[in-house]
């Protein structure tokens, strides 16, 4: 359900994130900020999700099978949920970044890292110490995407989404 910009743009955070690596896609990871009490932080996905976020999303995965001891199942099935995780999350617990994403269809880079990367996923965007890699990173990967699909049409089923 979402247009050829979010598409791309999504991608892009995805590649800056975990540079589409399928052993954080499908996984869990370590992420670099502990939790309160000093205990490591768990993150799970694409867009690397913890604490309450990474729960609903492993509920969801557990719920169609999709998750196998520690790790999420590798296939599509498991990429589907992930983005349909996103949606949701954008229309009900983070609407408020989710219906301003979705309400641009034609969003610009712009208002994508500020959307995206301050006010949905909540990287480290504007901690100096990742700010400029992450930006680099996220270029970077968008370049890629745009290359990938040169020339790819739409689903025209889906009024132009992806």
């Amino acid at each position: 359900g979402f247009t050829d910009a979010q598409s791309r743009y999504m991608l892009a955070e995805c590649g800056r994130e975990n540079s589409f690596r399928e052993s954080v896609i499908f996984g869990y990871h370590h992420d670099p900020k502990p939790l309160a009490n000093g205990q490591p932080r768990v993150n799970i996905g694409m867009f690397s999700w913890n604490d309450k976020r990474g729960a609903k999303l492993a509920g969801l995965l557990r719920s169609r099978g999709l998750i196998q001891g520690n790790q999420l199942v590798r296939g599509q099935a498991t990429l589907d949920a992930q983005a349909e995780f996103i949606m949701l999350e954008m229309k009900t617990y983070e609407a408020r970044s989710g219906s301003m994403f979705l309400a641009r269809p034609n969003i610009t880079d712009a208002e994508a890292i500020d959307i995206l990367g301050r006010k949905y996923i909540r990287w480290a965007i504007d901690n100096p110490k990742y700010r400029a890699g992450g930006l680099r990173n996220r270029a970077h990967w968008l370049a890629v995407v745009n290359k990938a699909l040169e020339g790819v049409p739409l689903d025209s089923a889906g009024g132009g989404n992806r």
